[in-house]
């Protein structure tokens, strides 16, 4: 039989208007929806008998939606023939020891088979339409899906997290030790220290043993009351992220800076290269609070800032001068460390006499700097010249001003500088906190600062939380603290000098759990951090560990054997950058020594460092068939142009400023290329 292809219901083969709840029948019928957005141009054909055998893969159009009725007490089955997910499972948080059931709503023909996921992964036997989890524990948050089939297909619902409002006290923590310093030598009275930075977990670490040499060449030019020291922290340093090399940094020269007070030396010269900036930093506030007397330099050789950028308003401080010397560079300046932020070792010490050497590198890549115009009649020009060093440039800069192998616009700087070296007097002439001289070039065409944006102080009370049984207390809405205490020996007194400090499960209080406070937060912008503010509130005996977890993920530690007394502001980033979903924080905190631990933790954020902003990249042609190219994207930042021929080798065309969110610039060398593609990379 024929049905025509006007829109709407049809029941036996005659059309009705309005849904079909409204149109009652009495026996069999069968009922087909044409939609007018469809716009059918044929007829359907259709065996309306109802036989037991009726096939609607028969029907000739896969457009139009089938809906059998039985007799007038049965149920209209309402569903398209393949399985449609019309409702995803809910995200929900649990406290441990809950029940939790996670349901689907599907249409699609019956029989409906269902087969639940966790992060992924089949979970064995769960094959209803609904997931029930009894007595919940950390081990089951996670991301929680169902896929849906039938004999036309299948169909995989949206992921539901489950957040167990908990902290895994079977992961174990660990104190940091460090490897000390040599012992004061007799006759010595004064301090030089070269260390290293970060260590990428893919590189060899003994790739900084320049630390060695450096020292050495030092020693062998400075008066015979300086004793010149490396010191070599590869164990801290080589890790997957350049953040989590920044904040062992920071612990470990805390350490040593007491252990340089302890030592009573007159004068002291700290210097860092990367990530070894954080370690002589931290130093010379130890060495500041705990011998104020001691004059202080410190030297920054390509410092690498924190994906925070933290370290440009903090490296320098209470040293009596600070010296800094950058070079601009493609990985840690235009592309960004790992995490694709620009600037992170090129950019203003606000304490330090800042020094750019990238045109001093005989090994130096020069770029053309395009032209912009905010129209699309631009043309095809270069405005300058940009620079490109390498991240390891200012380390063979300073090892060659000790032996004075320098070009001669670059002589004088570096280690003549130095107190050991005998500029120290002249420091007067050479101001902090302005920006970089540029010896021997031009100065590079550098980012501005990624914006930071911290969200709303998270109301904790309010929000759903779980607890410890013990050791937990809420301080209004937004702060709490967190007490413990161990009756074990510090793991430190046996620890082996250079190596972790395990924790196991004797080694926290009487109970063998920590406290610990675990809090859902609904995440609705993107986010890259969290940040709050703590404060240890118990006696300089103690020694506890705060651990900060993001989901199951540990994103940070705070360790009272070395941080500064008083309210500090810590800010660990994520994992991966976080747009939306339902997560779970936690803080657990340990002890390590018979003495009571406590902590007190207020202002909790979240908030992102980047640009959020899209980049796109248009092209037109211009007159006398010049190409135009129109760069979309975040205004006040340096895109690096890249070109290729066949879209896999690309190299560097120019740079172009975007000072106005759309700007035009053309390829002056587009007449020497019968095929050309362009792209350009994220500040």
């Amino acid at each position: 039989m024929q049905i025509s292809a006007a829109s709407g219901w049809y029941i036996n083969n005659i059309l009705h208007d309005g849904p079909p709840d409204a149109i009652t029948g009495t026996g069999l019928e069968q009922r087909v929806w044409l939609s007018p957005q469809e716009q059918f141009q044929k007829t359907l054909q259709i065996d309306y008998a109802l036989n037991p055998n009726f096939d609607p893969t028969t029907i000739t159009s896969y457009l139009a939606q089938l809906y059998l009725v039985g007799d007038s007490t049965e149920t209209v089955i309402f569903g398209t023939l393949s399985p449609t997910v019309t409702q995803a499972p809910a995200s929900q948080t649990a406290n441990v020891g809950n029940q939790v059931t996670f349901s689907v709503a599907v249409t699609g023909r019956q029989p409906l088979t269902y087969q639940w996921l966790f992060n992924g992964q089949s979970i064995a036997g769960a094959t209803t339409a609904s997931l029930t989890l009894n007595s919940v524990v950390v081990a089951n948050s996670g991301g929680y899906s169902v896929t849906v089939g039938n004999a036309f297909g299948y169909a995989t619902s949206a992921s539901a997290y489950l957040g167990v409002l908990a902290v895994d006290t079977t992961q174990p923590c660990y104190l940091m030790t460090v490897t000390p310093l040599p012992a004061k030598q007799s006759g010595m009275n004064n301090l030089a220290v070269v260390t290293h930075g970060w260590i990428p977990r893919w590189d060899n670490p003994s790739e900084a043993a320049w630390i060695t040499g450096t020292a050495n060449a030092i020693q062998a030019n400075v008066p015979s009351d300086w004793q010149v020291e490396p010191y070599w922290w590869g164990d801290k340093a080589n890790v997957f992220l350049a953040d989590k090399s920044f904040d062992n940094a920071k612990n470990i020269g805390t350490q040593i800076g007491r252990q340089i007070v302890e030592q009573g030396w007159q004068r002291v010269h700290l210097i860092g290269h990367s990530s070894g900036a954080a370690l002589i930093q931290s130093a010379a506030d130890a060495i500041r609070s705990g011998a104020p007397s001691t004059v202080i330099q410190t030297t920054f050789l390509d410092p690498y800032f924190r994906s925070d950028y933290s370290g440009l308003s903090w490296f320098g401080r209470n040293a009596d001068w600070s010296d800094g010397y950058d070079a601009y560079n493609f990985w840690t300046d235009q592309l960004g460390s790992v995490i694709l932020k620009p600037d992170l070792t090129y950019g203003v010490l606000a304490n330090a006499y800042n020094v750019d050497v990238t045109w001093v590198d005989p090994n130096k890549k020069l770029t053309p700097i395009l032209c912009p115009s905010s129209t699309a009649d631009s043309t095809p020009n270069f405005c300058g010249t940009s620079a490109t060093s390498s991240h390891g440039w200012p380390i063979d800069f300073y090892s060659n001003s000790v032996v004075n192998t320098l070009s001669s616009c670059a002589v004088g700087f570096g280690f003549p500088l130095s107190d050991e070296g005998g500029g120290w007097n002249n420091r007067a002439n050479y101001p902090v906190g302005l920006s970089p001289v540029v010896l021997c070039g031009q100065t590079a065409a550098a980012q501005n600062k990624l914006p930071l944006n911290s969200g709303p102080q998270l109301q904790i009370s309010v929000l759903p939380y779980g607890t410890s049984g013990t050791g937990v207390n809420l301080l209004g809405a937004g702060g709490f603290s967190l007490n413990t205490t161990s009756s074990q020996q510090s793991p430190q007194a046996n620890a082996k000098i250079g190596g972790a400090a395990p924790m196991d499960s004797s080694s926290t209080n009487a109970t063998g759990t920590p406290s610990w406070l675990a809090v859902g937060v609904t995440i609705t912008n993107p986010i890259n951090f969290v940040q709050f503010d703590s404060s240890f509130t118990d006696t300089n005996a103690a020694l506890g560990l705060l651990t900060v977890y993001w989901n199951t993920n540990q994103i940070g530690t705070v360790d009272e054997s070395v941080v500064p007394p008083g309210v500090q502001t810590y800010r660990f980033f994520l994992p991966v950058n976080v747009t939306s979903g339902l997560y779970v924080l936690g803080f657990r905190l340990d002890s390590f020594s018979n003495t009571t631990s406590s902590i007190m933790v207020t202002n909790v954020t979240t908030g992102f460092v980047g640009v959020t902003q899209p980049t796109t990249l248009g092209i037109s042609q211009g007159a006398g068939g010049v190409p135009i190219l129109q760069l979309t994207g975040a205004s006040n930042f340096t895109y690096s142009v890249q070109s290729s021929t066949d879209l896999v080798n690309w190299v560097p065309m120019g740079v172009v400023a975007n000072t106005n969110c759309t700007v035009f610039f053309g390829d002056p060398d587009w007449t020497n290329y019968s095929a050309r593609f362009y792209r350009v990379l994220l500040p």
